[in-house]
């Protein structure tokens, strides 16, 4: 199969560290894939996050803007981008910068060794001691639940874009990850799990424990257990 990656970046309210994301990833393809996109998804920020993206996008046909109207969460911006997607591969990189470059490019050297490449924090220690607790949590829970075994089902991947668009995906939220991997390892997909590196934000706070984000990920779970107990 062609080498060809689209690359989906999820943003909201990242005005000061989507331009760091974007230069992460056009750096991490260079020497590895030359037919890439990438789609930054601006999920209805109130910020100047679509204007950055415009900006950066003009001096590069690789890079798509998608704009959502409202805040409608990850899992709806990576839903529509798969709609959209062009290419063979897809993986995905945060719009908070907050994973090292060098990272994407472990995924893509690795992209035609397994349907599902998927990676795991190695140092976690850089995130606070409660967020911790809570994704060792999720991660054991899930993995008894459904009688699966990866490290970690928020983080990055990369697999084919025609294996990720047959799933049903119906989660809204930050789990949409951790539903997609469920899906393709209880389809039977083959994969392999490899390291990533966590750099953490150079500005603003993260989003990601939130009420609305534990919410979330207990409708994710909802979902997964009528589907599959």
């Amino acid at each position: 199969m062609k080498k060809s990656l689209t690359i989906i970046i999820g943003a909201y309210d990242e005005e000061s560290n989507i331009k760091a994301a974007i230069n992460s990833v056009v750096n991490s393809m260079s020497g590895l894939v030359r037919d890439y996109e990438i789609l930054v998804v601006d999920d209805g920020s109130k910020d100047s996050t679509s204007a950055v993206v415009k900006k950066i996008a003009a001096n590069n046909h690789h890079i798509r803007l998608l704009q959502n109207s409202t805040n409608l969460g990850l899992g709806v911006s990576f839903r529509n981008a798969l709609k959209v997607a062009t290419k063979n591969y897809v993986t995905v990189f945060p719009g908070d910068n907050d994973m090292a470059g060098s990272s994407l490019r472990d995924l893509i050297l690795r992209l035609d060794q397994a349907d599902l490449i998927t990676a795991y924090m190695i140092n976690p220690h850089h995130r606070s001691f409660a967020r911790r607790i809570l994704s060792r949590l999720f991660v054991l829970f899930v993995n008894t639940l459904f009688n699966v075994h990866l490290k970690y089902y928020n983080g990055p991947f990369i697999s084919k874009l025609s294996l990720i668009q047959k799933l049903p995906l119906k989660t809204t939220g930050l789990t949409i990850f951790a539903e997609m991997k469920i899906r393709l390892l209880k389809s039977g997909a083959q994969y392999e799990e490899i390291p990533f590196e966590h750099q953490g934000r150079k500005h603003e706070r993260s989003k990601a424990i939130s009420m609305k984000s534990i919410i979330s990920t207990l409708n994710t779970l909802i979902i997964l257990i009528r589907d599959y107990k």
